[in-house]
């Protein structure tokens, strides 16, 4: 809980009046009275005099008990204030040593969320990290209390207080912020996020118009970026590596054991909606791979390999998922695609390649062309071996030289 003068500061840093100041107030009152009373009364000076001391002695002995009052029950909720905020620190050192490394930063973000919001009252938060080419701040996460997601924050927030904070290293307090023009917050703070000596991100706190961020202990913001720092530098590494280990190196198109992933998930939903939802698998090769890589080279052939997926990908509809496997093979997945659709696909794949050539080097351009095998669930398999050993089979069928009449059919089916 942020440190906050009871005597001035309510919940959420709302101002009111504590009781002791309302005593002060009503014996000053009463101080007032008595003094007005024995000064109407037919009394001697002495008397009087007396009077009005006995009167400002008991004020100052009230003022007195009060402040002794006031400042055993502020030590008592400083301790207690103290206590939950070291519980809370701990909180997010717990989490931090036991999470951080095998949660995706999405789920790092609410769980961080979720601890931070024991210790500070925010209204809103948001985490911005670098953007690929590491020269600005992109809002990547944001949420609310009680566990809501602000996308119109994430797509439209000004990076302003969070720029100061990243370029300065250091945590920035602003007092007042509009977010945007229909929606107006108020104070925020921006706590940088260190790894090593350098920032790679900045976590945000917005708070409601009442609260005085201003009179916030900015330790405990200091504190608190300590803490999540390590936590969510471990969720962004091991996002990296999960996808590293689901992307091919040479065209960043996701491997073959990404592709067995996808259509795996997208052969559950054919097989619970076996009437509404089709699915067809492409297997997809280059003609004559080999003789480039021979005559140009793999440099060549890797300029190839990128070019093929980048045509491919423009030719297959938003849903549908391309994957590279081994050598030059492809491998697509088109869910809700009728043979008539995938055929559809097919057709425009290859004529996304009619009149394109690739320039290998200063003499030659190629013309690319394909071979693209298809296995439509249901009538041809319904697990991922049977439409894939089909699709590879109608893939090689594509290849042979021989007359139209001859077909290939598979091993079991002949026998």
């Amino acid at each position: 809980m942020i440190n906050q003068d009871d005597s001035q500061q309510g919940l959420g840093g709302r101002r009111i009046f504590s009781p002791s100041a309302i005593l002060t107030v009503v014996a000053a009152l009463i101080a007032l009275v008595a003094t007005y009373i024995l000064d109407s009364f037919s009394l001697d000076d002495a008397t009087k005099a007396g009077g009005f001391a006995g009167i400002i002695l008991i004020f100052l002995i009230v003022c007195g008990v009060l402040f002794l009052y006031q400042s055993r029950r502020k030590r008592k909720a400083d301790d207690l204030e103290s206590a939950d905020m070291e519980t809370g620190l701990a909180a997010l050192d717990e989490a931090s040593a036991f999470f951080s490394g095998s949660l995706k930063s999405g789920d790092a973000f609410r769980l961080v969320s979720s601890r931070v919001s024991d210790l500070i009252r925010y209204q809103s938060i948001v985490l911005f990290l670098l953007n690929e080419t590491r020269t600005r701040l992109v809002a990547v996460h944001s949420g609310s209390v009680g566990g809501g997601t602000h996308h119109e924050i994430t797509s439209d927030l000004d990076t302003g207080l969070a720029d100061q904070a990243y370029e300065r290293k250091q945590v920035e307090i602003d007092g007042y912020l509009m977010l945007d023009t229909t929606q107006s917050h108020g104070s925020s703070a921006a706590i940088p996020l260190f790894h090593d000596e350098n920032v790679f991100g900045v976590l945000q706190l917005f708070f409601d118009k009442d609260f005085d961020v201003l009179a916030a202990d900015s330790a405990l913001f200091e504190a608190v970026g300590t803490r999540v720092s390590p936590l969510m530098l471990g969720s962004i590494a091991f996002e990296r590596s999960q996808a590293n280990a689901l992307t091919d190196a040479t065209t960043d198109l996701p491997n073959d054991r990404a592709f067995y992933m996808i259509l795996e998930n997208q052969l559950a939903e054919a097989q619970r909606k076996r009437e509404d939802r089709p699915l067809t698998v492409l297997a997809i090769d280059i003609k004559n791979f080999e003789e480039i890589n021979q005559r140009f080279g793999h440099a060549a052939g890797d300029r190839v390999l990128n070019f093929v997926a980048q045509v491919v990908k423009d030719n297959l509809r938003q849903m549908d998922f391309l994957a590279r496997s081994i050598n030059d093979e492809f491998l697509a997945v088109l869910p809700t695609a009728s043979k008539e659709i995938s055929h559809e696909v097919i057709a425009r794949i290859h004529t996304g390649f009619f009149g394109r050539k690739l320039k290998i080097n200063d003499q030659d351009s190629i013309e690319v062309e394909l071979h693209v095998g298809w296995a439509a669930f249901g009538n041809d398999g319904e697990t991922p071996a049977q439409l894939l050993s089909l699709a590879q089979l109608r893939k090689e069928q594509s290849k042979s030289v021989g007359p139209h009449n001859i077909l290939w059919f598979p091993q079991e089916i002949a026998n």
